[in-house]
């Protein structure tokens, strides 16, 4: 079996995060998230409720930064925690936007 492939490291990390969307209905959708992980081309988040969330999202950091593209990889079912887990590709990588170090100190 060959090793994942990634197009950046990931590193675990939990921040408090914002995404919003549009609903089926046109009605703008915003919930907080947590980070499982982060890396420059996106991350894994948990949102709590579960919510129907689109294909496209807006992100961003809880501290108020900028909102960034997202596109939505993956939606997993509700967990028995109660979290739903989202993965997100950014719309453009960043090494900064998530405000910490991505670099391996190995």
């Amino acid at each position: 079996m060959s090793p994942e492939r990634r197009r950046s490291q990931r590193i675990e990390h939990t921040l408090s995060a914002e995404i919003m969307w549009h609903s089926g209905e046109g009605i703008y959708v915003r919930e907080t998230a947590e980070t499982e992980n982060v890396s420059s081309h996106g991350a894994l988040l948990r949102v709590k409720p579960a919510t129907a969330v689109s294909p496209t999202i807006s992100l961003r950091t809880a501290g108020g930064g900028p909102w960034r593209p997202a596109r939505v990889k993956r939606c997993d079912s509700q967990a028995p925690d109660g979290w739903t887990r989202v993965a997100v590709d950014l719309g453009e990588p960043s090494e900064a936007f998530w405000g910490v170090s991505l670099t391996s100190t190995l």
